[in-house]
């Protein structure tokens, strides 16, 4: 949260507790998106932690993959992830032309766009999902594109 004190794990929600609270919805596409850093899950040993694997008919798209950091842009005004998201939720991920963003689709453009730019910023981060949910329903269904009578 944005009022989160790393120092203070109470002030924070941990990801089991979104676990269970999505375990019981009945939601036909139930999809986290985490623009957060991973730095702490690098290497392996019984110290290193891990994202714990998603309750059933969830997923869970994360900024970065384990160990890597998330990139912040001072042009964008939030992560870079979060600009990626937000963009293929706009329409950019739409690959069928069908006027639908799904699951599949979104995450598809955030790991092709992503990347790159994050390099361009001296950073390596590729998204990561985990987990599985119903990828063919639409996160977005657009707008059809306004004529110019219109």
């Amino acid at each position: 949260t944005a009022d989160a004190r790393p120092s203070d794990r109470r002030s924070m929600v941990s990801l089991g507790e979104v676990y269970d609270q999505l375990a019981g919805c009945k939601a036909g596409c139930k999809l986290v998106m985490i623009d957060a850093c991973r730095g702490a899950e690098r290497g392996d040993g019984p110290d290193v932690p891990h994202q714990p694997p998603p309750p059933q008919g969830v997923a869970v798209l994360f900024a970065s993959s384990a160990g890597q950091l998330a990139s912040e842009s001072q042009t964008l005004v939030h992560g870079v992830f979060s600009h990626f998201v937000i963009q293929g939720l706009r329409g950019d991920a739409d690959q069928d032309h069908d006027r639908n963003v799904t699951v599949e689709e979104l995450v598809e453009f955030t790991r092709t766009h992503l990347p790159p730019f994050a390099l361009a910023l001296g950073r390596e981060q590729s998204p990561e999902l985990l987990g599985h949910t119903a990828a063919a329903i639409p996160l977005v269904s657009l707008k059809p594109a306004s004529s110019a009578t219109d």
